[in-house]
C-alpha cells in the first residue's frame, strides 16, 4: 500500500542521517510529501534532547522527568503523522502511538531512503529495538 500524503518527523543530528536514539537527537527533520513529491522540509530543534540525564531509572523522580521530556518532544512534532528513529524507549513509543502517530523504528540510516520506503509502504518497523 503506497502512502499518498504524509508529514513525517525524523530524529536526526544533521538532517541527512536518522538518529539511533529518538530522545537524544538534536533535531527533527520534518518532511511533508504528497504523491511521492516533497512539498516542504524544515528542521526543528529537539529541545527535550538537551535535558538528558543518565539512565538510572531507580530514582523516584525520574518518571516525572521522562514524562515532561516526552510531552515536550511530542509537542514539537504534534503536526506530524509519522515519527521515525533508529531506536527509542518503549515509554515514548507508547506515548506517541497513543497520540495517533505511526511510529517507526528503522534500521535504515538515511532519511531520504527511509522516506522512499515509507511512501512505498515497504519500510520495516523494528520494534525489537525498543528499550
Amino acid at each position: 500500500m503506497n502512502v499518498k500524503q504524509l508529514k513525517a518527523a525524523f530524529a536526526t543530528n544533521d538532517g541527512v542521517k536518522i538518529s539511533k536514539h529518538f530522545g537524544r537527537a538534536e533535531y527533527f527533520e520534518i518532511i511533508e510529501m504528497n504523491e511521492d513529491k516533497i512539498i516542504s522540509r524544515e528542521r526543528r530543534a529537539n529541545t527535550g534532547a538537551h535535558q538528558h540525564h543518565t539512565h538510572d531509572h531507580e530514582h523516584g523522580g525520574m518518571h516525572h522527568e521522562h514524562e515532561g521530556r516526552h510531552n515536550q518532544m511530542a509537542e514539537i512534532i504534534k503536526d506530524c503523522d509519522h515519527v521515525i528513529a533508529g531506536g527509542m524507549g518503549t515509554p515514548i513509543y507508547n506515548a506517541l502511538t497513543s497520540l495517533g502517530k505511526k511510529v517507526i523504528v528503522t534500521s535504515l540510516n538515511n532519511i531520504d531512503e527511509a522516506l522512499a520506503e515509507i511512501s512505498k509502504g515497504t519500510i520495516v518497523n523494528h520494534t525489537e529495538k525498543l528499550h
